[in-house]
């Protein structure tokens, strides 16, 4: 048997203590070198911000048709478009506000976690 500290070690055994160290220390530079770097940020396509915007001026454009159709048959059914219509666009406003909010507040992975 030989000792843990390396003295009375064979050729084969000591070949192999030098790998495993280099290994560690291999190790050890990339994991500062991940802990030091930034990372990098992602440029995602708004697309969904734009299909809500659409979908919002689509709204108000129904909303005007409706209003123009209304007109001439009653208050309560230009009541009844307006609501549905406007509701629709506050709706989509407020995710499409919501999700901005979300990104904006979204902290960074932490680099020292595994």
């Amino acid at each position: 048997m030989s000792s843990m500290d390396g003295s009375g070690l064979s050729p084969r055994e000591t070949q192999l203590l030098a790998q495993i160290e280099a290994a560690l220390s291999v190790d050890r530079r990339l994991t500062r070198m991940l802990a030091t770097m930034q990372p990098r940020r992602v440029r995602r396509p708004r697309s969904d911000g734009r299909i809500r915007m659409r979908c919002a001026a689509l709204l108000v454009v129904v909303g005007v048709f409706l209003l123009a159709a209304a007109l001439g048959t009653g208050v309560a059914v230009l009541i009844a478009a307006w609501t549905a219509c406007w509701g629709l666009a506050l709706l989509l406003a407020a995710t499409a506000l919501a999700d901005r909010l979300q990104r904006r507040h979204r902290k960074p992975p932490d680099p020292q976690s595994p």
